[in-house]
C-alpha cells in the first residue's frame, strides 16, 4: 500500500480552522479583568418650556402701550379674548374660555358672566364680563392651565389676576411726590382715553390717587363708514340682517383709584384701597329686522366697586414672619336696557319716517353681585425641615356672595 500524502492545499485549510478554535481555548483560559477609568461628561442645556404664568409689569405696558385686553394679549399666541362684538366675555387660553378662565382684581375674584339661553339669543341680556381699566394696573399675571389653589376652583382653563398701581409707581427716581397725565387716541374705535393721577411715596406713608376716562365707538370694518341710510337698499351700510358693517355705539366709561397705606412702625402696618368702574355702551342695533318698520336700541350698564381694609403685623420672631388681615367688599352691576319700537308711517305719503322713533317696549334686565371676604395669612420663616429650608403659609379665608337678578 501506498503512504497517503496531504496535499498543500488541504494542510494551509486545516490550518485555517484550527486556529481560532486554539486562540478560543487560551482567550477562555488566560482572561483577566481589565479596569479602567472614565472622567465623567457633563451636559449643559436649556429646556424650552413655555411658561406657565405670564407676568406683564408696568414697563411692559408703557413699552408695548398696551391701552386695553386686546393690546394685553396681542403677542401670546395661546391666549385671546372672547369678544362678540357687543359684549366682551373675559378671556380665552388654550382653548378654554369663559368662565372657565378666572379673572381677579388685586385677589378678589370677578363674577362670572350670566347669559340667559332665552334672552340672550334676542340680544336682551347683557352676558359681558367685568374688568378693569389697564390705566390703573401695575402688574397683569397670565396663568395659563388650571391654578385652583389661586385662581378659584372653577378655573380649568387658567387665570388673569390684575395688580392696582401704588404711589411710588408713579414717582421719578428720588422722588416722594409724582403727578402722571396721559392721553391716547385709538383709529381703531376712534376711542379718547385720558388719564390723570396723583402718587406720595416716602417711609410712612405710600398712597396713589387716579382717574381714567374713556369714550369711543364701535370697531370700524373694512365696509363703508357712516350711519346707516334710511330704509333698505343694497351694499354693506343698509338696515337688516343683510347689513356689512358693524351696528353703530357709543361707550363712556370712568375708572378710579385711590389707596393708602402707613408704615405705623417697624413691626405695623394698616392701609385701605377702594376701586371701581361705571359706564355704559349705546348700541343702536341696525341690523335688527323683526319688520320692516321695527327698531331697536340697547344700553349695557356695567358697575364695579372693590374696596379693601388691611392690617399687618411683622414681630420680632424667629419662626414668624408677618401675619396679614384683610377685608374685601365688592359690589358689581350688569345691566342690559332695550328699547323697542316702530317708526311711523305717514298716511298722506304712506313712506316710513326714519326719523321718528315710536317707544313700544323698555326692558331692564339687570344682574347684582355681593361679596364679602375677610383673610387671615401666617407667613413664616424659612425652617430646617428634612434637611432643607421651607417657609409655611396658612391662609384662612370665609366669604359670602349675594347674588341678586
Amino acid at each position: 500500500m501506498k503512504p497517503l500524502q496531504m496535499l498543500p492545499i488541504a494542510a494551509l485549510v486545516g490550518s485555517i480552522f484550527g486556529n481560532p478554535v486554539l486562540a478560543a481555548d487560551e482567550a477562555a483560559s488566560e482572561t483577566t479583568p481589565v479596569k479602567a477609568e472614565i472622567k465623567a461628561v457633563r451636559v449643559k442645556g436649556q429646556r424650552n418650556v413655555p411658561a406657565a404664568v405670564e407676568r406683564v409689569n408696568l414697563n411692559r405696558i408703557k413699552q408695548e402701550m398696551i391701552r386695553d385686553n386686546k393690546d394685553l394679549v396681542r403677542y401670546s399666541t395661546d391666549v385671546g379674548l372672547s369678544d362678540s362684538g357687543r359684549h366682551q366675555k373675559g378671556f380665552a387660553i388654550r382653548g378654554v374660555e369663559g368662565n372657565r378662565v378666572g379673572v381677579s382684581i388685586d385677589g378678589v375674584n370677578l363674577p362670572d358672566s350670566e347669559e340667559n339661553s332665552l334672552y340672550a339669543r334676542y340680544g336682551n341680556f347683557n352676558s359681558s364680563r367685568l374688568s378693569i381699566d389697564p390705566e390703573l394696573v401695575r402688574n397683569i399675571d397670565i396663568v395659563k392651565g388650571a391654578d385652583s389653589f389661586n385662581t378659584g376652583s372653577g378655573a380649568l382653563g387658567g387665570g388673569v389676576n390684575y395688580q392696582t398701581l401704588q404711589g411710588r409707581d408713579l414717582l421719578l427716581p428720588e422722588r416722594q411726590f409724582g403727578v402722571m397725565m396721559k392721553n391716547g387716541y385709538s383709529t381703531r374705535n376712534r376711542e379718547w382715553t385720558n388719564t390723570l393721577g396723583f402718587g406720595v411715596s416716602n417711609d410712612r406713608v405710600d398712597a396713589a390717587l387716579l382717574y381714567s376716562q374713556r369714550r369711543g365707538h364701535e370697531t370700524e370694518s373694512a365696509g363703508k363708514r357712516g350711519y346707516p341710510v334710511e330704509g333698505a337698499g343694497s351694499g354693506a351700510n343698509i338696515r337688516g340682517s343683510a347689513r356689512g358693517i358693524p351696528d353703530p355705539s357709543q361707550h363712556k366709561y370712568h375708572s378710579f383709584l385711590g389707596k393708602i397705606a402707613y408704615q405705623i412702625n417697624d413691626n405695623h402696618r394698616i392701609g385701605a384701597s377702594l376701586n371701581g368702574q361705571q359706564g355704559h355702551n349705546y348700541t343702536v342695533e341696525e341690523s335688527y329686522n323683526l319688520t320692516a318698520s321695527s327698531w331697536r336700541e340697547a344700553d349695557d350698564v356695567n358697575r364695579r366697586r372693590n374696596a379693601n381694609l388691611f392690617y399687618e403685623w411683622m414681630p420680632d420672631s424667629n419662626w414668624l414672619s408677618s401675619l396679614k388681615a384683610d377685608f374685601d367688599y365688592q359690589k358689581t352691576k350688569v345691566a342690559a336696557i332695550n328699547y323697542k319700537g316702530l317708526f311711523p308711517t305717514n298716511y298722506t305719503t304712506w313712506e316710513t319716517e326714519y326719523h321718528k322713533k315710536e317707544v313700544g317696549e323698555i326692558y331692564n334686565r339687570s344682574m347684582d353681585t355681593r361679596f364679602k371676604r375677610f383673610t387671615l395669612r401666617l407667613d413664616s420663616h424659612p425652617l430646617q425641615l428634612g434637611g432643607g429650608d421651607t417657609a409655611c403659609r396658612l391662609k384662612l379665608s370665609p366669604a359670602a356672595v349675594i347674588l341678586k337678578t
